[in-house]
């Protein structure tokens, strides 16, 4: 349609105008004003129930249930977002917005992953009830320096500097540093084989809540997605994007996702196998 009425229109000045709900970031509509550089002249606006003056109360009720309940479908009808509730999203219908009393919970949990070029330097908070996870604090920054890597971690994250901190293994100047700068406690993660399917599923497993001001944390649940072949089917690789935040929840709860990772050995093997 848009091949057929854009040269259509040859009158000077003249104007197209269109009002959409995105649905994909690959809908032809959403490619041609929102992928890249907009058309030349071209005015692009976003516009979600905020803008609304005339949202009823019933809408308002509506909204909010939303918000707290299905974060996903909040984020595609109420603030023009793209329609994530997709079985190749990880975390889809997984996880919530809400607030939680931790004091009978187990922990905090910390975890950081750095920022690598483009790629953002984070932290979490998280604690753990039964089949429940609940991130309460997060620490998200593009192109941040690494000597003020640990002052940023501690403002937004108050007690990060008091716990043991499992950051990526991968830094490890980064992760002395950080030790001289204040976060004392501070440990390399470990990595198997595997070690990001095992942390994935293990997420999955339990329902994950993040309190309202952890936005980014939100992002990403939204966001963070498995491969899919050209055929639509999808795939058991994780795409390595949009997984800042929860490389860190990996790592930080490192030590409860190992206690529930299979040993195996030659034995168990052969009195398992039905060979």
């Amino acid at each position: 349609s848009l091949d057929l009425l854009i040269p259509t229109l040859r009158a000077s000045n003249a104007e197209t105008w269109f009002s959409w709900n995105p649905e994909q970031p690959d809908d032809p509509i959403d490619a041609f004003f929102r992928a890249g550089t907009p058309p030349k002249n071209s005015i692009v606006k976003g516009i979600s129930f905020k803008d609304n003056p005339f949202l009823t109360e019933t809408s308002k009720e509506d909204e909010q249930r939303d918000r707290e309940l299905d974060p996903e479908k909040h984020d595609w009808v109420w603030l023009g977002g793209y329609n994530v509730k997709s079985d190749a999203v990880v975390f889809s219908g997984r996880w919530r917005v809400g607030e939680v009393d931790t004091e009978q919970w187990d922990g905090p949990y910390y975890g950081a992953d750095w920022g690598f070029a483009n790629d953002p330097t984070a932290a979490v908070e998280a604690w753990v009830s039964g089949n429940q996870i609940y991130i309460s604090r997060e620490s998200y920054a593009y192109r941040l320096e690494v000597d003020r890597t640990a002052a940023r971690w501690m403002q937004d994250i108050s007690g990060i500097k008091k716990h043991v901190v499992r950051a990526d293994n991968a830094r490890p100047e980064s992760i002395s540093l950080a030790k001289r700068m204040g976060i004392a406690r501070i440990q390399p993660c470990e990595k198997w084989k595997g070690c990001v399917e095992d942390g994935i599923e293990w997420l999955r497993s339990h329902e994950i809540i993040v309190h309202p001001d952890c936005v980014n944390t939100q992002t990403e649940l939204k966001r963070y997605r498995y491969k899919q072949n050209k055929g639509g089917d999808i795939l058991s690789q994780l795409i390595d994007k949009d997984n800042h935040i929860c490389d860190s929840l990996r790592y930080g709860l490192e030590k409860l996702i190992t206690m529930k990772r299979p040993e195996f050995n030659l034995d168990t093997l052969a009195s398992t196998s039905p060979y």
